[in-house]
C-alpha cells in the first residue's frame, strides 16, 4: 500500500538527500522522520515546500495526501464523538477506516477505543470480543502491555456479563504475566490485583484474597499511594474476619480508617468503622459492638443513605444476637426506608426480619416478610438465602398452612430429583457493603 510517507521517503532517497538536508530551513529531521513513517501528516504548506525541494509538483503527492487527510479526519471525528459520549456515531466512524489500517493508526488503540464505546453502550458481549482481539494482537506481537491491558479490561466486561469465573481467569493470567516479568511494572498492575482479590472475597475464597492483598501491600511501598494502602487494609480486614482472625482484622480495619481519613475519604472511613462493629459481633463481643455502633450514629452523615442503611442493618444483626428483637425490627424498618436500597441489602433485611419476627413468635408477620423476600427474588431464585427452604417450612408449619407446606415440600423434592437445584449460592455473608471497592 503506497502511502504519503513511503512516497516521500522513496523520492528523497532517489534524490540522494538526507532527512537533515530535506528539512533544512523548512522543518526538522524529526518531523521528516515522522512524516515518512506516517506517524504525522504535514500541512499543505509544508508539503508544498518539500515537493519544491524535491523537484516535483505538489500534485505528485495529492492522491496520498487527500486519502491520508480523509482517514485522519475520520479518526479525529470518531475520537471527538467518543469524547462527547456519542458512542454509536464513534463506532460507525472507527469502522469506516480502511483495512488494513494505514501506518499512522495503531490497531491496539483502535481495538481499545471500539471496546470502550461498546462498553459504554452496555454492549458487553461486543466489548469482550474486542478485548479478545486486543489480547490476540498483543500475543502475536509479544507485547506484554497490550496483553495485560486486554486481560484487565476483558475481565471487567466479563464481570458485567455475569461471567465471574472467566473474569477471575483473565485477571490471574494478567497477574502471572506481570509476576514472571519482574522488571516490568505497569500502573494497571495494582488495579488487576485489587480486582482479583475482590472477586476472591465475593466468592468466599478468603485465604486467597488475603494472600493477594499482602502481596499488594508490599507492592504499594514501591509504586503506589495512600488510597491503595487504604483499600488493601480494608480488604485484609474483610478476609481476616471471615478466616476467624479477629484481632488481626481489627488492626487492619483501624489502619484502613486512618488511611481513608488521611486521604479525606470520609465515606469509606465510615464504612470501615461499621466493619469494626461487624468484626466485634462475629467475634461474639456483642455488648462491645453494640456500644461502639451506637456511638457511631451521632457521627453519621445524615445525607448518606447507603451508610445509614449499613449501620442500622448491622445494629439489627446485633439486636438478634442480644435478643432485643423489637429494637432490631425498628432498625430494619429504618434501613428499609432508604432511598438507595440495593436489592442485596433488601434481601438481607427481609431475611433478618423473618428471623426477628420468628423469635418473637409473630409468625403472621414472619410469613408476610417471607412473601416480600420471595418477591425480591422472583426474577432470580438463586438470590434466595441459604436455609430459605427450612425457614419457609417452619413458618408454614407454625401458621398451620398444611396444604401449602405439603405443596412446597413436593416442589422442593421434585427440584432436587430433576435438577439438583438448591437455593442460595455459596457466597460471602450478606453484609454486602463491608467489602472494599475495586
Amino acid at each position: 500500500m503506497e502511502t504519503l510517507g513511503r512516497k516521500l521517503r522513496a523520492l528523497r532517497k532517489q534524490r540522494g538527500l538526507t532527512q537533515l538536508q530535506l528539512a533544512s530551513g523548512v522543518s526538522t529531521p524529526s518531523m521528516i522522520s515522522q512524516i515518512e513513517t506516517d506517524r504525522s501528516t504535514p500541512s499543505q504548506q509544508l508539503l508544498a515546500q518539500l515537493a519544491h525541494r524535491l523537484g516535483v509538483e505538489l500534485s505528485y503527492f495529492e492522491t496520498e495526501f487527500i486519502e491520508k487527510s480523509d482517514e485522519l479526519q475520520c479518526y479525529r471525528s470518531a475520537k471527538e464523538h467518543m469524547e462527547a459520549g456519542k458512542y454509536r456515531e464513534a463506532i460507525d466512524l472507527f469502522q469506516s477506516l480502511s483495512w488494513p489500517l494505514a501506518p499512522q493508526f495503531r490497531p491496539d488503540a483502535l481495538y481499545m477505543e471500539l471496546a470502550t464505546c461498546y462498553f459504554q453502550l452496555q454492549d458487553y458481549e461486543r466489548a469482550a470480543n474486542m478485548y479478545e482481539s486486543l489480547i490476540e494482537l498483543g500475543c502475536n506481537r509479544s507485547d506484554i502491555s497490550i496483553v495485560v491491558r486486554g486481560y484487565y479490561h476483558g475481565a471487567l466486561a466479563r464481570r458485567k456479563l455475569g461471567q465471574d469465573d472467566v473474569a477471575t481467569t483473565y485477571l490471574e493470567r494478567a497477574r502471572e504475566i506481570i509476576r514472571t516479568h519482574v522488571e516490568f511494572y505497569m500502573p494497571i498492575s495494582m488495579k488487576i490485583g485489587l480486582s482479583l482479590a475482590r472477586l476472591h472475597l465475593q466468592s468466599s475464597r478468603f485465604a486467597k484474597a488475603k494472600e493477594i492483598y499482602l502481596e499488594l501491600l508490599e507492592l504499594t511501598h514501591k509504586h503506589s499511594n495512600r488510597v491503595d494502602f487504604a483499600t488493601i487494609y480494608h480488604g485484609l480486614a474483610c478476609a481476616s474476619t471471615y478466616l476467624g482472625e479477629f484481632e488481626d482484622a481489627l488492626v487492619y480495619c483501624d489502619r484502613a480508617v486512618d488511611e481513608h481519613e488521611n486521604s479525606r475519604n470520609f465515606g469509606n472511613a465510615m464504612r470501615c468503622r461499621i466493619n469494626h462493629g461487624l468484626i466485634l459481633r462475629l467475634a461474639n463481643r456483642y455488648d462491645e459492638a453494640y456500644e461502639y455502633l451506637q456511638e457511631l450514629r451521632s457521627q453519621m452523615n445524615p445525607h448518606d443513605d447507603l451508610l445509614r442503611t449499613a449501620l442500622h442493618h448491622e445494629l439489627a444483626q446485633l439486636c438478634l444476637s442480644l435478643e432485643r428483637f423489637d429494637e432490631g425490627i425498628d432498625h430494619t424498618e429504618t434501613a428499609l426506608a432508604s432511598k438507595r436500597l440495593d436489592i442485596r441489602a433488601e434481601i438481607g433485611l427481609r431475611t433478618l426480619r423473618i428471623q426477628l419476627f420468628s423469635r418473637l413468635q409473630d409468625f403472621v408477620n414472619a410469613h408476610a416478610e417471607l412473601d416480600r423476600l420471595e418477591g425480591c427474588c422472583k426474577d432470580d431464585p438463586t438470590r434466595l438465602p441459604r436455609g430459605y427452604a427450612s425457614m419457609k417450612c417452619d413458618i408454614l408449619h407454625q401458621i398451620g398452612a398444611a396444604d401449602e407446606l405439603i405443596e412446597f415440600c413436593q416442589m422442593q423434592a421434585g427440584q432436587a430429583l430433576t435438577t439438583g437445584e438448591q437455593y442460595g449460592r455459596e457466597m460471602a455473608p450478606l453484609s454486602f457493603w463491608i467489602f472494599p471497592r475495586q
